[in-house]
């Protein structure tokens, strides 16, 4: 049970990132520059 609770937060996690990063170029930054962000 706890393995799928930590898989379910690792998920949420992931596309949390996801949308930031898409947010991000959405923006107009490049991939090289959000790797710099980050």
């Amino acid at each position: 049970m706890t393995d799928k609770v930590q898989a379910k937060k690792d998920l949420e996690f992931c596309t949390a990132e996801l949308s930031k990063y898409q947010n991000l170029s959405r923006s107009g930054l490049t991939r090289d520059e959000m790797l710099a962000i980050d």
